[in-house]
């Protein structure tokens, strides 16, 4: 192994020998340099749990979403069906929009918690 000056300009012994470590191939490295790769978070079981929790999570959200405006029309019967072919009451868009204000403000509640 042919020895190389450090980089820094400093020819002292304790230099020259960190730089000769710090190039060493066979050098266990330290948890704080170890960089992760992506193919690493599939042995996590952590992240298939959080997958699933956040897909479920955002399954639940766009079905809400979706059949909220027919439970409104066609269960409760806030509007008619006169009412409904003439143009859409402000209710049927208002009570989704106020579902989705409300989650956006518990969030960043949550986020302020945790």
């Amino acid at each position: 192994m042919e020895f190389e000056e450090p980089k820094d300009g400093d020819g002292s012994l304790r230099a020259s020998y960190r730089h000769s470590i710090n190039m060493d191939p066979n050098r266990k490295k330290l948890p704080s340099e170890v960089t992760n790769d992506w193919r690493l978070w599939f042995q996590n079981p952590k992240f298939y749990v959080f997958g699933f929790v956040y897909m479920g999570v955002r399954l639940y959200c766009n079905v809400l979403a979706t059949l909220i405006n027919f439970y409104l029309i066609y269960v409760l019967e806030i509007v008619t069906e006169e009412e409904l072919a003439q143009k859409v009451p402000v209710q049927v868009a208002l009570i989704p929009l106020l579902l989705f204000l409300s989650s956006v403000t518990a969030s960043t509640q949550l986020d302020a918690i945790y």
